[in-house]
């Protein structure tokens, strides 16, 4: 074959007078912009922080992509996604709770992303909690992006100001109301409450319901084998109306919002005692900051007398990324949220904020982490119990919650509160 020297000169020249006649005529190659929502962003705390340090490495290694991100504030969060969803217009990427049945219930408005996330699928965990149902042979629809878990804090100044060891944790049943009792006779305010949405309750009742039903017990209110009148149930409802019944709880705690309100009480030294999450706020994180790391102490769970399943623990996938079946960008979503999670983005996500990613190949030596959040590591290897609401749907955790308010205004009685909610069980 005889070889034209002459052609790539010539492909040269044409290549920079097409070039000169974009420059002339104002063309440049597009730039897709995709909307981002969570309600973290602008929200001013410590995870807005981070996204936006995140969206800023994002920008810097994908220049082709312009990121609107729009925070929404959490209460009304999935109010606005209905009527987004029922539009089909909006959003490209939306956070959602994956500790429910939200990649459920809005699956046919979440793009199914098996395929997509298939090369990069060992950089990270939790991949179950992300599929419709729970269910390993469901579709992925979503991409965990944190590890939640429900431990509880104590301050150690406030304990021992009421003459209790500020070093016990106080893990058993006995040892926690004979707590809140040396608390409260010292003028203390016992347990941080906050339940005017009915998330503080329910948190409690998620924690106690793990160690009584275990992984199986609660994977049955999906078959239909747990039922919410079983007297395990009943009993792990009874144990927080006990505590509020003692007046343990913030005073006026039932009408007080979870965030910020009943967590700035724990940050300014008012409560001893507050239920709180494993990441991104009410954390280790925040709470440490607030308290200083010495003072600060964390342990998994309150075990009943003669609990089947000690020291269980509420935990499995928080948050998730999804992107909308409307996209028109669905590529460049997923170069988003394959980004956020990545082992890259999630040094700052844990520096700033506290967040517990489940990156399985993140530096550990670039973290700058408290010892407590090595404590919270090790709480994964007990037992993982997930959220109930999974495998009930949000619609029965919305009665739950709702009829629990009824019982705290002594209006229902546990059973009561049991038998309403099994009621609207599908």
């Amino acid at each position: 074959m005889i070889k034209n020297k002459k052609v790539k000169p010539i492909l040269i020249m044409v290549g920079i007078m097409l070039l000169s006649v974009f420059a002339i005529s104002g063309l440049t190659f597009a730039e897709v912009t995709i909307t981002v929502w969570d309600w973290h962003y602008g929200a001013g705390q410590l995870a807005g922080d981070a996204m936006e340090v995140m969206d800023a490495m994002f920008a810097e290694k994908y220049p082709d992509i312009k990121i609107n991100h729009v925070g929404i504030p959490h209460t009304p969060y999935y109010e606005i996604w209905l009527a987004t969803a029922a539009a089909q217009e909006g959003p490209d990427v939306v956070m959602m709770h994956a500790d429910g049945a939200y990649l459920t219930d809005y699956r046919d408005s979440l793009l199914t992303l098996d395929d997509y996330v298939a090369p990069w699928m060992d950089d990270l965990s939790a991949w179950n909690d992300v599929r419709a149902n729970k269910d390993p042979a469901e579709e992925i629809k979503g991409v965990p992006f944190t590890i939640q878990g429900l431990p509880f804090y104590w301050n150690k100044k406030l304990f021992r100001q009421a003459g209790l060891d500020p070093e016990k944790a106080l893990t058993e049943w006995n040892d926690f109301i004979a707590g809140c009792d040396k608390l409260k006779a010292a003028g203390i305010n016992a347990l941080g409450w906050g339940n005017k949405e009915g998330w503080d309750f329910d948190w409690y009742v998620r924690n106690f319901m793990a160690t009584a039903l275990g992984l199986e017990g609660i994977a049955g209110f999906a078959t239909g084998e747990t039922k919410w009148t079983d007297p395990r149930i009943i009993n792990a409802i009874s144990m927080v109306k006990y505590l509020h019944d003692q007046g343990y709880f913030t005073e006026g705690g039932d009408s007080l919002p979870l965030f910020m309100d009943a967590g700035e009480l724990f940050y300014t030294g008012q409560s001893a005692i507050m239920l709180g999450l494993t990441s991104d706020i009410y954390c280790w994180k925040d709470f440490g900051d607030a308290l200083a790391p010495e003072n600060l102490g964390v342990f998994c769970n309150v075990n009943y007398e003669g609990a089947p399943y000690k020291d269980a623990y509420s935990a499995e996938a928080g948050m998730a990324w999804t992107v909308t079946v409307w996209s028109a960008h669905p590529e460049e979503a997923v170069n988003y949220i394959k980004f956020m999670t990545s082992a890259e983005a999630a040094v700052p996500f844990v520096n700033i904020c506290g967040g517990m990613p489940p990156s399985t190949t993140v530096d550990v030596s670039k973290l700058e982490v408290y010892p407590q959040f090595h404590t919270l590591v090790g709480f994964m290897t007990n037992l993982l119990v997930p959220y109930y609401g999974a495998y009930t749907g949000t619609e029965v955790a919305d009665v739950f919650m709702r009829s629990a308010q009824l019982m705290m205004a002594g209006q229902m009685t546990p059973e009561e509160v049991a038998a309403a909610t099994q009621e609207a069980m599908p």
